[in-house]
């Protein structure tokens, strides 16, 4: 069988159970997968062409993960826990998926099994969620994830990648990545999750105000205004459809729960163990005995819903620093390479992705679920590695 053949369909296999394979034991394949590419490649790896390539690679934003991840680790092992380190290490192991396929992408290309992947396990998430609305028109879908939280925290990853497949292909895939990322968009509604609308919203704003000033010598007064519109649709749809959420939520479903109690809990954990926290394993046994308001409903709950107020609370002012450094670092990356690079579709697509995410982080479990983190991370990969590895650099319009 063709080699070129063979890196195609590992690489279709491995953002496929990236995307629909919600199960624990996804990232030992996904390994697996990795092992036998790089096996499989060893004879024709030129390492001169790696160091090239390599010195392309954005060292701001590999620097926010490891400072990220060493915090985190560094937290954990001052607990002196085992759950603590495992879970600081399953952590981990999502974002492993963004240097794996980051690797492939970059070194071999493989455009058409990224293609493959994505548009075809994209299509078999899609198929189950509309069988699902079929089933039942007036529930939140989930597809395979479920909760709708995570499907819509999903398609938050999708719909980027989906964005750049369809920008930089002609025919049969430009044609399935369009309807997918329609459908996307559509079943994100369908979804519920205000945080995620939300986030793509902003993302979408903030990404193409970027692209606009990033081609500001180049953009006509007409096209401006036409932006301008656009920008002014974009946040007209996105308020009007947060807004019809959210009446038809009431009591304290209104108030998205007992978020805000959760985080009220999380500052005083923050407070009462400031620099290590309680333990990546122990909020939720620390909110139900100990922090947790009187009346609250949702005592048993496993996190508080938001990135910050987790990471301060569970790792302390070390894990604060490795998130905030990575949330720093990663924008000064995508910065650097919106100046350095002329592709403006790999920058639209990085940034809506990052935002939009981070975004939803505010408000839900994102880093700290490994089946969302873990697509999150491959699609950053993938779409980072376009960069390098793309074919084509645009320099015109987004």
């Amino acid at each position: 069988m063709n080699k070129m053949l063979l890196n195609n369909l590992i690489v279709a296999m491995f953002l496929g159970l990236a995307i629909t394979v919600p199960m624990k034991s996804y990232f030992t394949a996904m390994m697996v997968l990795f092992v036998i590419f790089c096996i499989l490649n060893y004879d024709h790896i030129r390492w001169e062409d790696v160091k090239e390539k390599m010195r392309k690679t954005n060292k701001d934003i590999w620097g926010g993960i490891v400072s990220f991840f060493a915090c985190l680790f560094l937290s954990a092992l001052l607990t002196l826990d085992k759950d603590d380190i495992g879970l600081t290490f399953s952590f981990f192991k999502s974002a492993m998926s963004m240097a794996m396929i980051y690797y492939m992408v970059m070194r071999f290309g493989s455009a058409q099994g990224c293609y493959w992947g994505i548009c075809g396990a994209s299509l078999i998430v899609f198929l189950y969620a509309f069988f699902q609305y079929i089933q039942n028109p007036n529930a939140r879908i989930d597809s395979f994830y479920g909760n709708p939280n995570s499907f819509a925290i999903m398609l938050l990853s999708l719909i980027p990648c989906l964005y750049y497949i369809a920008r930089n292909t002609r025919g049969a895939f430009r044609l399935l990545s369009v309807g997918e990322c329609a459908a996307a968009f559509l079943f994100l509604v369908m979804t519920g999750s205000r945080g995620s609308l939300l986030g793509i919203t902003i993302g979408m704003l903030i990404s193409g105000g970027v692209i606009l000033c990033h081609m500001k010598e180049k953009i006509t007064a007409k096209r401006l205004k036409l932006c301008a519109v656009a920008f002014l649709v974009i946040a007209f749809l996105g308020g009007g459809v947060l807004y019809t959420i959210q009446s038809s939520r009431t009591g304290n479903a209104a108030m998205g729960g007992e978020r805000i109690q959760m985080w009220e809990a999380s500052v005083e954990m923050f407070r009462d163990h400031p620099l290590y926290g309680v333990g990546a394993t122990k909020w939720n046994k620390e909110y139900a005995e100990t922090y947790h308001r009187p009346g609250v409903i949702e005592i048993h709950i496993a996190f508080p819903h938001n990135m910050f107020m987790y990471f301060g609370a569970c790792f302390g002012m070390i894990g604060l620093i490795g998130y905030l450094s990575y949330l720093i670092l990663t924008v000064k990356g995508l910065y650097r390479s919106a100046k350095s690079f002329s592709n403006n579709e790999v920058t639209f697509s990085l940034l809506l992705l990052f935002v939009s995410f981070m975004v939803e982080s505010c408000f839900d479990n994102t880093l700290n679920y490994k089946m969302v983190a873990t697509l999150y991370f491959t699609c950053f990969g993938y779409l980072l590695s376009q960069y390098v590895s793309s074919p084509k650099v645009v320099s015109g319009d987004l």
